[in-house]
C-alpha cells in the first residue's frame, strides 16, 4: 500500500487558522444547511472554507449546526480519481484543526462519492457559535 505523504509545516497551520476563523466567524446555522443540500450548492463551494494540503489533500472544513447540535465538519479528499484519504491523515488533519479526533465519538463519518471524500462530523465543545 503507497499512502501519500501528509505535510502539516507552520504554512499549513496557517491556512488551517484562516480556514478555521473565517468559517466560526461564519455559521451555517441549519435551516441555510438545508436550504444549500435541496439546492445543491455544496459548502465547499465557498472558497474561505477549503485548502489545499501537500502532498494532494484538499480540505473543506465548517462550523454548521446539525440536528444533533453545532458541530465541526470536516471533508478530506485527495487529487488522484479512484483514491481515498488514509484514516490517519483524516486523524492528523482533524488535531491540526483542534478538533478531538476520536472517531467514535463523531456524530457522522461517511464516504462521499461524488467527490471521494471522507466527512467527519463531530459535536463542537459549547454547542453554540462562539465570535
Amino acid at each position: 500500500m503507497n499512502l501519500r505523504p501528509l505535510i502539516l509545516d507552520d504554512a499549513v497551520l496557517q491556512q488551517i487558522a484562516r480556514v478555521k476563523e473565517f468559517a466560526r466567524a461564519h455559521p451555517i446555522g441549519i435551516h441555510e444547511l438545508f436550504r444549500k443540500v435541496g439546492a445543491n450548492q455544496p459548502v465547499g463551494d465557498d472558497p474561505h472554507l477549503g485548502l489545499l494540503i501537500p502532498v494532494g489533500y484538499r480540505v473543506v472544513y465548517s462550523y454548521e449546526q446539525q440536528p444533533a447540535g453545532w458541530t465541526h465538519h470536516l471533508s478530506v479528499s485527495v487529487d488522484e480519481e479512484g483514491k481515498w484519504p488514509h484514516e490517519q491523515a483524516v486523524i492528523a488533519i482533524l488535531n491540526a484543526f483542534g478538533i478531538e479526533a476520536d472517531l467514535s465519538k463523531a456524530v457522522a463519518v461517511f464516504k462521499e462519492d461524488e467527490y471521494e471524500a471522507i466527512n467527519v462530523i463531530i459535536l463542537a465543545d459549547s454547542g453554540r457559535p462562539k465570535p
